[in-house]
């Protein structure tokens, strides 16, 4: 009886070598729409089949039974988008002029018997719900990376400059190392969703058919160094869940029907979405804080019409001391901590749009401006809030790309940035979700302090943390007792319950809760980076 044999499924990139591809086998058949393939493509099984052909799936979902271990994609344009990007839970392949990617694919086949008889392979990319609207009118491809040293990349370290940390790539990059002509064109797969009372057939899918490519690999008529997916074919561009997605079922996966027959059944995978464990930014935010050279003390907001709001930190900025009501000892200790250290009448000064905040912008509108306005503050610490606006116009991963390069920004500075997660939306539940899940892959993948404002509402009120509902009609604009207010959108602001840190404030008042969180992070921040040994 055959031993099951181990599986490794991630995302590659590669370089030129000295394998001659041109040799392998007759040259493919154009395909239906007249793109020619690759000549891997038509490789030919030259395996043995025992027995009836089993299908199995690798990656890193529920139903693999061999598990991978990363996947990646890099940024044309590295001096918008600069640093390493494969620590986020969605891909990008191709994308307009100023935003291009390139997504890189690789599955460890080494331990597959080179006799095995390949039946049929096929990579499945779940796409995201919101960005794919040109894979109905593009054809993307998949294309060989070609390098002599497999997989000769590192997916935490890979860049358009270098394939692997203090390695550079040879020969033109990524585009360099997969020239020719695609090994697969993808199929879409569609299905049928409700939208607010309307059915619509939408993206679900993108399939690739690379049984040839696979049954090379095995037979090692080419060294497997993986793939690359971009719009070179026809322009455009198409987002999919990454292996590192917070839900397994959205993960990429190989899926190869081969002989013998593999028995092994899979086994469990379970991911729950949330922050990385206690402390994780410490020592990440210490290193950069080494770099700052301004003045102690100041705090930047950056944010739209919930941060330039008056209602925000503003508030706790005026007298010499905070005095909310209700304060519990642990948070009088982290105010007093505050009150000795940063400028609070800053707090009030720094607000409007020629200091990062003010109504109706977005994500892009940071990432324009944060060399400006980082030059004109140099603030030791900023807390960030953008996502209300972008939802439905700026879509993650591009709203998540915005966010990190700006945070890179400010982090380049010595600038601590806090990075607070969007509240829900009424009638976006959905959508601000993902969202959401983009502020918590920030901080897996920058190691930046996150203020969790999206879960703690939802813990505090998940059931009526909306304001729109019918049982708050009786009150009006910003003063209904709940987190969100009759907009649907805002914070709620209850007059009883302003700068108030009782239980019951901080479960009714919106802007209050959203005070008392920065402060609460703020407080750490200062407490573990600013002042690790206790120092005035």
């Amino acid at each position: 009886m055959r031993r099951a044999f181990p599986f490794a499924a991630a995302v590659a990139l590669c370089v030129t070598t000295g394998w001659d591809y041109s040799q392998l086998g007759a040259a493919a058949e154009p395909a239906a729409e007249q793109i020619e393939l690759d000549a891997i493509a038509a490789t030919e099984d030259s395996g043995h089949a025992r027995g009836e052909y089993g299908t199995v799936r690798v990656g890193q979902g529920p139903g693999c039974v061999f598990r991978g271990e990363t996947d990646a994609y890099v940024k044309e344009n590295a001096a918008q988008f600069p640093g390493t990007w494969g620590w986020m839970n969605m891909c990008r392949a191709g994308g307009d002029a100023e935003n291009t990617s390139r997504a890189l694919v690789y599955f460890d086949l080494s331990e597959v018997p080179r006799n095995a008889s390949i039946e049929r392979a096929v990579l499945h990319l779940t796409l995201t719900p919101y960005t794919n609207r040109q894979v109905r009118s593009h054809r993307f491809g998949a294309y060989l990376l070609k390098l002599s040293d497999p997989p000769g990349w590192d997916a935490a370290t890979v860049t358009t400059e270098v394939c692997r940390e203090g390695r550079r790539w040879p020969g033109g990059g990524v585009l360099g190392a997969s020239r020719g002509k695609p090994v697969a064109v993808g199929s879409v797969l569609m299905k049928e969703v409700e939208d607010r009372g309307r059915k619509q057939t939408v993206p679900d899918a993108i399939e690739f058919d690379l049984t040839g490519v696979v049954r090379a690999w095995v037979q090692g008529k080419v060294p497997n160094c993986g793939l690359v997916l971009d719009g070179r074919l026809e322009g455009g561009g198409f987002d999919f869940y990454s292996c590192r997605s917070f839900h397994p079922q959205r993960r990429p996966y190989l899926e190869i029907s081969l002989s013998p027959a593999i028995r092994t059944r899979a086994g469990l995978v379970s991911s729950k979405p949330g922050l990385p464990v206690s402390g994780y930014w410490i020592e990440p935010m210490r290193e950069v804080h080494r770099r700052f050279q301004g003045k102690p003390g100041t705090l930047a907001q950056y944010g739209d019409s919930i941060t330039v709001t008056m209602a925000y930190l503003a508030p706790l900025a005026w007298g010499e001391k905070m005095e909310p009501k209700s304060c519990p000892p642990a948070m009088r200790k982290d105010l007093d901590l505050i009150e000795g250290y940063s400028d609070r009448q800053l707090w009030r000064d720094w607000k409007g749009g020629e200091w990062g905040n003010t109504g109706m912008m977005m994500s892009n509108w940071l990432l324009k401006n944060i060399d400006e306005w980082q030059e004109k503050m140099k603030p030791e610490a900023a807390v960030i809030l953008f996502g209300t606006n972008d939802l439905g116009r700026i879509m993650p991963p591009e709203y998540t790309e915005n966010m990190a390069a700006s945070l890179r920004r400010m982090m380049a500075d010595g600038t601590v940035p806090m990075l607070t997660t969007v509240p829900p939306k009424s009638g976006r539940d959905e959508m601000v979700y993902d969202y959401w899940l983009a502020g918590l892959s920030i901080a897996h993948g920058l190691r930046v302090p996150v203020i969790d404002y999206y879960a703690e509402i939802m813990r505090r009120r998940p059931n009526d943390w909306d304001g729109r509902l019918e049982k708050f009609s009786r009150y009006e604009g910003y003063q209904v007792p709940t987190l969100i207010s009759r907009d649907g959108t805002h914070p709620s602001n209850p007059k009883e319950f302003f700068n108030n840190f009782s239980p019951e404030a901080l479960n009714a008042n919106g802007y209050t809760l959203r005070n008392y969180m920065t402060l609460e992070t703020y407080a750490d921040v200062i407490r573990d980076v600013f002042q690790p040994s206790g120092e005035k």
